[in-house]
């Protein structure tokens, strides 16, 4: 006999709607309480259509990751440096920057950390793998510029298979572009060079 699950009522509904609102009240409460991190990564399309509102968001999001197209959105929208981002209330911006690998700003200080060396075929999934990795190692006790060092290592790694699935790199692989990758402590004087602006 197959048994389907009970049909939504109003009351069942009602009570699971109230379930949802208090959750979502209470991890509200601990992202604005500090409690818990958030890394907002927004997509290209959201900063090209709703800017304000995605803008808005910064001041709940301690990192915002951006990779240079989209930096380069919201410098068309009038920033100058990623440092006017950290006025909004984010406390680091993190730009990722391809084959130059990325930036870390914070208040400051920034980081620029620089890719090993690869020849890239494909860099599907790349930005996926480096966000992946960042969270990964950050939850992992890693400091953020260590956890992007990682991440950067990681992203390298990917573009050298075709396909984002299949490029994901093995550990013992990854150890070794790690050890690869620098980690350079730049003046946030230095921003508009590194960035290309």
């Amino acid at each position: 006999m197959i048994r389907r699950p009970p049909r939504s009522t109003p009351s069942n509904s009602s009570a699971a709607s109230d379930v949802y609102k208090r959750q979502v009240a209470e991890r509200a409460m601990r992202i604005a309480s500090g409690e818990v991190e958030v890394y907002y990564r927004p997509l290209i399309e959201a900063l090209r259509m709703r800017f304000a509102q995605t803008m808005n968001l910064i001041k709940y999001s301690p990192t915002i990751i951006l990779n240079k197209d989209k930096w380069l959105i919201v410098k068309d929208k009038g920033f100058d440096s990623p440092t006017q981002l950290l006025d909004m209330g984010a406390r680091r911006i993190i730009i990722t920057l391809g084959e130059e690998g990325a930036l870390v700003v914070e208040k400051d200080i920034a980081h620029h950390i620089k890719p090993p060396p690869v020849k890239p075929l494909d860099p599907t999934g790349a930005g996926d793998c480096f966000a992946a990795h960042l969270i990964h190692g950050v939850l992992d006790g890693k400091t953020v510029v260590e956890a992007t060092r990682r991440a950067v290592a990681a992203a390298s790694l990917s573009t050298l298979e075709i396909g984002g699935r299949a490029s994901v790199p093995k550990e013992e692989n990854l150890s070794v572009a790690v050890a690869k990758t620098c980690v350079l402590e730049v003046g946030l004087s230095d921003l508009d060079r590194i960035l290309g602006d």
